[in-house]
């Protein structure tokens, strides 16, 4: 863990509710947040391979969720953004958004704690995965 944030590439402000008064990340879940930071890493640098690049910047689009932001984006009920365990990632520059999803679900296989892979290809200018660390055993995936 860093000062700025859970990770090297992961801030606390990029986890904060993206509301209008930025609710922060709860101190009391920092468990969460280094455990969905690592993952982010991971997923960061296995983009990187897959583009022969030395870095692969992933934009956070949206993390954790208050109750009130996550009803004015139209999350589901029990979104695990409402409890600091999700992240909605953007694919790097120049990756398609099934490629990235790709790497997503290989990521959650080979390391076994993403329990939630989410792609959605027409959502925003690249579409967005989006990864979740809930405490379900089985993996579960999707298409938005």
């Amino acid at each position: 863990m860093v000062i700025g944030g859970p990770s090297l590439h992961c801030s606390w402000s990029e986890l904060s509710c993206r509301d209008q008064g930025q609710t922060p990340y709860p101190k009391t879940w920092i468990d969460r947040a280094i455990a969905l930071a690592a993952e982010f890493e991971s997923i960061r640098e296995a983009c990187a391979r897959f583009m022969a690049v030395d870095e692969a910047p992933i934009d956070i689009i949206s993390a954790y969720r208050t109750q009130a932001q996550n009803a004015k984006v139209g999350g589901v009920g029990a979104s695990q953004h409402l409890f600091g365990r999700a992240l909605d990632l953007a694919p790097p520059a120049g990756m398609l958004v099934e490629d990235f999803g790709k790497i997503c679900l290989e990521q959650a296989n080979k390391r076994g704690i993403i329990r939630g892979v989410g792609l959605y290809p027409s959502e925003g200018p690249r579409g967005h995965v989006h990864i979740d660390i809930r405490p379900e055993v089985t993996l579960a995936t999707w298409r938005g």
